[in-house]
C-alpha cells in the first residue's frame, strides 16, 4: 500500500511538472502567461494624405523565446520577439528599449517605425501595447 501511494505521489509530481511550460529558475517565469492586451496604432503617410488609427482588444500570451527573449502574442496576426532584462525592461532586436513589465502582471510597450532608425520619408507608425495578466 505504501509503495502504491509513493508511486502515485511521484507520478503526480512528474505529470504536474511536465504539464507546466515554465522552465525552473528562469527569471522570465513570472512574466509568462495569458494576457488581455489593448493594442493601439496610428500610422500616416503625408505624401498620400493617408492616416489610419485603430484600437484592438485581444486575449494573447507572453511566452518563452530563445535565451533572454520573450514572445508577446498581442494581436491575432502579430507578435513581437523582445529582449528582456531581469528587471523587466523590453527591447527590440536593435537594442532600443520600448517598454517594461511594470510588475509581474502588467506590461507597457510604446514604439514607432523609427525606433530602430528606420522609417521617415513622410510617413510612419506609432504603436502602444498594454497587457494585463489574466
Amino acid at each position: 500500500m505504501k509503495k502504491t501511494l509513493l508511486l502515485l505521489y511521484v507520478l503526480t509530481f512528474v505529470f504536474c511538472n511536465i504539464g507546466c511550460k515554465k522552465t525552473p529558475f528562469d527569471f522570465r517565469n513570472k512574466y509568462c502567461g495569458d494576457y488581455n492586451f489593448v493594442y493601439s496604432y496610428y500610422s500616416w503617410q503625408l505624401n498620400l494624405g493617408v492616416y489610419a488609427t485603430d484600437t484592438i482588444n485581444y486575449s494573447g500570451k507572453v511566452y518563452y523565446s530563445i535565451e533572454n527573449k520573450i514572445e508577446v502574442d498581442y494581436n491575432p496576426n502579430l507578435s513581437l520577439e523582445l529582449g528582456i532584462t531581469q528587471d523587466g525592461n523590453l527591447s527590440l532586436p536593435c537594442g532600443t528599449i520600448i517598454g517594461k513589465f511594470e510588475d509581474d502582471n502588467n506590461l507597457t510597450l510604446n514604439y514607432n517605425s523609427n525606433s530602430c532608425g528606420h522609417g521617415g520619408l513622410g510617413g510612419g507608425s506609432n504603436y502602444s501595447i498594454i497587457g494585463k495578466k489574466k
